[in-house]
């Protein structure tokens, strides 16, 4: 029995879900999601506004479609954000165009980055990166692609790395 599963989704203010036999579209300020079905599991909305995911028969699908669509909800009404930086000297990032970034990453060459054209990206004082968008899975997945572009080095402190991450200094060799 899934404890995730069982919670009820409370659609805040200006939120609107439709379900339909193919799965659940939420519709909000930020935009518009879609979260396909399984068919083991059910979707209905209660008179108190929440949406509530039931199984149809045992499935380990449960509380990750509710979690997906808790997603969704959280995405079109108040949307995600993640915040990456730069740290190397000589390491920057430029905006091209809406989702073109530019990187100098202490390479021969420099690296265009294109992104999904959900997302809204800016670049501060060129070590800044802010990514912010509705939905949850195209930004954690842009993230761990711009994060690959140059792994944050624990020896030389160097490298891209999500703010607030904990980063460990770790010690040459000794002689």
């Amino acid at each position: 029995m899934s404890r995730l599963g069982k919670l009820a989704i409370k659609l805040p203010e200006g939120v609107q879900a439709n379900i339909s036999e193919y799965g659940i579209t939420v519709k909000g300020i930020k935009g518009e999601e879609f979260v396909a079905s399984h068919p083991d599991i059910s979707f209905s909305i209660d008179d108190d506004n929440q949406i509530l995911v039931t199984p149809i028969k045992k499935s380990e699908m449960w509380g990750t479609l509710r979690s997906l669509v808790n997603n969704a909800v959280i995405g079109v009404s108040v949307g995600f954000k993640q915040e990456l930086e730069i740290k190397g000297v000589g390491f920057k990032a430029q905006l091209l165009s809406d989702n073109v970034i530019l990187f100098s990453l202490g390479y021969s060459h420099s690296i265009k980055f294109y992104a999904n054209e959900d997302l809204n990206i800016e670049v501060n004082k060129g070590v800044a990166i802010v990514i912010t968008g509705n939905n949850k899975q195209i930004l954690g997945q842009t993230v761990a692609e711009i994060t690959r572009l140059r792994k944050f080095d624990p020896y030389k402190s160097k490298g891209i790395y999500i703010k607030g991450s904990y980063l460990r200094k770790k010690e040459g060799k000794k002689k």
